[in-house]
């Protein structure tokens, strides 16, 4: 599967809104830079070669120049998440923070499918696993308050256990004479 860069964003928005960028992304350094400081762009990314496998392509060198002559360089790096799991984890973050209204949520989706579809995954992976702890959490309650605490192996194999198991369980726990005999089953 490839893997589409949206780096060219990101570039965009810095080279757009140094300013900004500095501020948000380098606080500390933005302290020193007023307004009559002139910052501009300084080249383009480096090559892939030079960054490594890990980095996606995006490095955005800005210069700060003072009216008495000082300079600086400041350079954004920026490196993907190469764990699909951790991404996972921005999914809601953006769906949140963004706060489009339904005429640009379909906007969204009319100019950029692909990335609809993997949000869209991401958002049903979340609701799948907060519907799997709630089953896991009233399984759990089922089972103390019939057959008492839960002992770490039962602990355990409802942790390890998917949703269409702990649903089995939550059906066979009123029949169940033993933990013992309600956990043998799957």
């Amino acid at each position: 599967m490839s893997r589409e860069s949206h780096d060219h964003n990101f570039k965009n928005l810095i080279l757009d809104y140094p300013r900004e960028a500095i501020a948000f992304f380098a606080a500390a350094e933005a302290r020193a830079i007023d307004a009559e400081v002139r910052i501009l762009p300084i080249r383009e990314e480096q090559l892939k070669e030079r960054l490594g496998e890990r980095f996606r392509e995006l490095d955005v060198p800005l210069l700060a120049e003072w009216p008495d002559g000082r300079r600086a360089a400041l350079l954004f790096v920026f490196e993907e998440e190469p764990n699909p799991e951790r991404r996972l984890k921005y999914a809601d973050f953006i769906d949140i923070y963004a706060m489009l209204s339904e005429t640009e949520q379909q906007a969204y989706r009319h100019r950029y499918p692909q990335e609809a579809t993997a949000m869209m995954r991401f958002s049903e992976r979340f609701i799948e696993q907060g519907r799997q702890e709630e089953a896991r959490r009233l399984l759990g309650k089922q089972i103390q308050l019939k057959f008492g605490e839960l002992p770490d192996w039962a602990e355990q194999r409802l942790t390890q256990a998917d949703h269409a198991v702990l649903e089995d369980w939550s059906a066979a726990i009123l029949s169940a004479d033993s933990l013992e005999a309600l956990l043998r089953q799957h």
